[in-house]
């Protein structure tokens, strides 16, 4: 009978916000999420729109239940054709304006909606809204017209016989209770392709067997070097007794040649020649290197040198010779081409790089010669000439305490 049909699509419409649905998995409510970010502030397009849908939503059930009202009537197959006609027009209008209002105006995103839906395994849900009333008009009219024996041609298939109105309605129950979509599963991305990284550089700690060799510095240098150490020798000799008489006598050459070969480098002719006048200094006796700094023995030099490189590998031996070509230390914590020459006591070291460089140290945040001296002569030279002058070098100015020490204020 047509109001069967009429019937079923009238609460079908008014029935669906109430069906039952599975609660989303996460990856759905994740693609809602994605799908509601889209979302804009209504626009005097969409209130145009939305408006009038609202309306005619609002009026559709009592519109499909008068027209499944008239169906008791047994109208004519005009009549039936303007019922059905009237009911699927509506249901059409009414989608359209909703689709061009949400899909146009509103909500953007649209393909991230409609995977939202097909994700929670809702497409069967929206589709039942969309098109399911209007089978329901084509059949109710359908069947109206076979009743009222207008259509004489119309290809039918004859439901009473082969398709029981039961087993129709235990179907689409079944279907409203139970039925749903395979869950949507977006494609997994393509695994990112492997970057290849650029080798790190070896830190140089592990330095090859080798003959200790001695090599004189440089005449010019050596002699701008005993030039600068005299005139400090003269001004701390006056000034700061404590600290002059803390100077320690010379290194030998060969003891330098072994301290090269013990940590793969070659020092600077300048430091060479600097050791040869003074092995450093006893501690604690003032300051002599600039603000906390004293100048450190060959012996000192290669234990601080071991000890960071030790840290630098965590103690682990293996392939970390020095590279043939020159590495910029900057950035690293500890590289095993740099030596210190001056220490602080707590750790912390002015350094020399393998171009000579001189940089500072810090256990904390490691090797950086941004602000540091071009070379260990210009150091030396630059601190003859501040202890003459008595002016501020690099935040500080050098005096003589009362005790006899050389401190940095």
């Amino acid at each position: 009978m047509p109001i069967f049909w009429w019937s079923l699509a009238t609460a079908l419409h008014l029935l669906w916000p109430y069906l039952p649905r599975e609660p989303l998995p996460e990856a759905a409510r994740e693609s809602w999420r994605s799908c509601f970010d889209g979302w804009q502030d209504p626009s005097w397009q969409y209130a145009v729109l939305d408006v009038p849908a609202d309306l005619l939503g609002s009026a559709m059930p009592g519109l499909l239940a008068g027209l499944a009202w008239s169906a008791l009537r047994k109208p004519g197959a005009r009549a039936q054709l303007w019922a059905g006609g009237v009911g699927l027009g509506a249901l059409v209008v009414l989608n359209v304006l909703d689709h061009v209002a949400y899909y146009e105006f509103y909500l953007p995103e649209t393909l991230a909606c409609d995977q939202a839906i097909a994700s929670g395994g809702l497409a069967w849900y929206d589709w039942l809204w969309v098109y399911g009333p209007h089978a329901l008009i084509i059949v109710g009219t359908w069947a109206g017209l076979r009743r009222a024996r207008g259509l004489a041609t119309l290809p039918v298939v004859p439901l009473r016989r082969h398709w029981p109105r039961p087993v129709l309605a235990g179907l689409l129950v079944v279907i409203l209770l139970v039925g749903d979509a395979p869950p949507y599963v977006p494609p997994s991305p393509p695994p990112p392709a492997p970057v290849a990284q650029e080798e790190a550089p070896p830190l140089g700690c592990d330095p090859p067997r080798r003959r200790a060799v001695i090599r004189r510095p440089d005449p010019e240098v050596a002699r701008r070097v005993n030039a600068a150490w005299r005139r400090i020798e003269r001004w701390l000799a006056v000034n700061a007794p404590n600290t002059y008489r803390s100077l320690r006598p010379p290194a030998t050459p060969k003891r330098i040649a072994r301290a090269e070969a013990a940590t793969g480098t070659r020092f600077p002719d300048a430091l060479k020649a600097s050791l040869l006048r003074h092995d450093g200094a006893d501690s604690h006796l003032g300051s002599l290197m600039w603000f906390v700094y004293d100048p450190m023995s060959v012996k000192e030099i290669v234990a601080d040198w071991r000890l960071n490189c030790d840290v630098a590998t965590q103690g682990e031996p293996g392939e970390d010779r020095p590279s043939e070509k020159y590495v910029d230390p900057q950035g690293f914590w500890w590289h095993g081409s740099v030596v210190s020459f001056a220490e602080d006591g707590g750790g912390d070291s002015l350094v020399i790089d393998g171009r000579g460089r001189v940089g500072e140290f810090s256990h904390e945040t490691g090797l950086y010669f941004t602000d540091g001296w071009p070379s260990y002569l210009h150091f030396l030279e630059e601190l003859a000439r501040t202890l003459e002058s008595g002016r501020r070098w690099r935040g500080f100015t050098p005096s003589g305490s009362p005790e006899g020490d050389l401190v940095w204020d």
